[in-house]
């Protein structure tokens, strides 16, 4: 199993992505020209953004959004302020109505994995097709591949969404309270919440799992009670952050399907923004999307040991096992492509695998 081996690398790569520096026209952040100035002077534009996310507030996304709107409020002399509210709080712990919000513009920003966005841009679930990538690296050169990044740009604009970037979520790996999951077949008969996204469900339910659809506010209560057997997130995601492992016996550390945290500002208040202005977030951003990717992944393994530590099972699946995950759940499965061929655009899902096989053999 290949491993991310070169965390700074694919940092640079993303950086150098994200700030435009890699000439491609749908990079993150693509207006902003040259460095922004310390101080914007010329705009008059006061707003305080107010920005949702299902994650806890314990993950590190939210501290550094929360640090990037810092920054940007002493760039701007705090005419432009932030500030993040967790646990989709903002939306009473729902995050479907969390994303009304910001397409709507009650809410203005959101920082949430791609399944979320699937109500509205159904091809962002295109990105949670089990086994896409083969680390981390490799994801990073998908998400910011300039055709892949285009495409998603303008779907967000369709919807009334600016793309800002991406942060991390997690890598996806399976936890559960009855045993072992060492090969697909083990997930028969089990109750498991997982991420929105039909290609995930039929990914599992192919494997003989009962799908519930659950908030991630209520699933430590539903697993405590056994209300589900299972389910799927990450180790330095919810499975540490909300302290899932307190209420799951074990844990498959596979790295089944990658879930970026795609960060966009409502559209309209976006192109109210003044260019200076434009920049300077930007900028910022940018740099600090960079920064708590690097960071998210510097904490997986310790997140792992702690867990280990507290007295959840831990298995990683061997070279052969995985094989076989990858035979009966990845994008070439024929419960996975049937899905793929017939929900979503074929030729985006082609530009993205295509992407995705490159990306995992460089």
């Amino acid at each position: 199993m290949k491993k991310s081996l070169s965390i700074i690398t694919a940092i640079t790569l993303v950086a150098c992505m994200v700030l435009g520096g890699c000439g491609s026209s749908g990079s993150a952040n693509s207006g902003a020209s040259g460095s922004a100035s310390s101080k914007s002077e010329e705009s008059n534009f006061k707003h305080s953004f107010t920005i949702t996310t299902p994650l806890a507030d314990t993950h590190s996304a939210v501290k550094y959004l929360n640090d990037a709107f810092a920054e940007i409020s002493e760039k701007t002399d705090g005419r432009i302020t932030g500030q993040v509210y967790a646990s989709s709080q903002l939306a009473s712990g729902q995050m479907a109505t969390a994303m009304d919000m910001v397409v709507k513009g009650t809410i203005d920003m959101q920082c949430a994995g791609n399944s979320i966005y699937g109500s509205y841009i159904k091809d962002y679930e295109v990105l949670g097709t089990p086994f896409l990538f083969e680390s981390h690296e490799a994801a990073d050169k998908v998400l910011y591949n300039e055709d892949v990044y285009n495409y998603y740009s303008k779907k967000c604009e369709e919807t009334n969404l600016h793309l800002l970037g991406y942060m991390e979520n997690a890598w996806m790996v399976y936890t559960n309270n009855k045993h072992d999951i060492k090969v697909p077949s083990d997930l028969s008969g089990l109750k498991m919440r997982c991420a929105d996204g039909d290609l995930v469900e039929a990914a599992m339910t192919n494997a003989g799992a009962s799908i519930v659809y659950l908030s991630l506010t209520d699933l430590y209560t539903s697993l405590q009670q056994g209300v589900v057997d299972g389910q799927d997130n990450g180790i330095a995601g919810a499975v540490y952050t909300n302290k899932l492992y307190e209420v799951q016996n074990y844990i498959t550390n596979l790295e089944f399907t990658y879930s970026p945290s795609v960060v966009v500002m409502n559209n309209d208040l976006w192109n109210k923004i003044p260019t200076s202005d434009q920049d300077i977030i930007n900028e910022v951003l940018a740099k600090y999307m960079k920064e708590q990717v690097e960071y998210n992944r510097s904490l997986i393994e310790p997140n792992l040991k702690e867990i280990e530590d507290y007295g959840v099972n831990i298995y990683t699946p061997t070279d052969e096992e995985r094989e076989i995950w990858i035979a009966e759940m990845g994008a070439e499965s024929p419960a996975v492509k049937k899905v793929l061929d017939e929900n979503y655009n074929s030729d985006f899902v082609k530009t993205i695998l295509e992407a995705a096989k490159e990306a995992n053999a460089s």
